[in-house]
């Protein structure tokens, strides 16, 4: 039996996601940090898809890894601030690297004009799903 679109849109996602063993949510929180500096647990949510309660388990492996580190926050006692480690920096400027050497590789078997097709399609399908 043939696959529908949906299916293959799965099956692609999870190419992009999880290839070669990665943990994109993990990923994406150290290149958010790397990319913005220290970011409260709030402004990490605004640019996360997940929810509040998987990005606090997130954050708690990140911690335990060592990789970011939790600060008082100077401008409100109250609150915490999020930073990358001396360590947390180098394997997500690494991951960064990693990521956009394969993003090259990713579309290879498309030529140029089934390349923008795809980039068409993908933006119509995320502002009707994003409304």
């Amino acid at each position: 039996m043939e696959e529908n679109a949906v299916r293959l849109l799965i099956r692609c996602a999870r190419h992009l996601n999880h290839g070669h063993g990665r943990r994109p949510a993990q990923e994406r929180i150290l290149y958010l940090l790397m990319r913005n500096g220290n970011m409260s647990q709030k402004e990490l949510l605004q640019h996360m898809d997940v929810a509040q309660g998987s990005l606090s388990e997130i954050l708690i492996k990140l911690e335990n890894q060592d990789l970011v580190e939790k600060k008082k926050n100077p401008l409100d006692a109250r609150s915490t601030v999020l930073s990358l480690s001396e360590k947390g920096r180098a394997i997500a400027v690494e991951n960064h690297k990693i990521w956009r050497e394969n993003e090259e590789h990713l579309l290879d078997a498309l030529n140029e004009e089934e390349k923008e097709n795809l980039q068409s399609i993908c933006k119509k399908l995320l502002q009707s799903w994003e409304v």
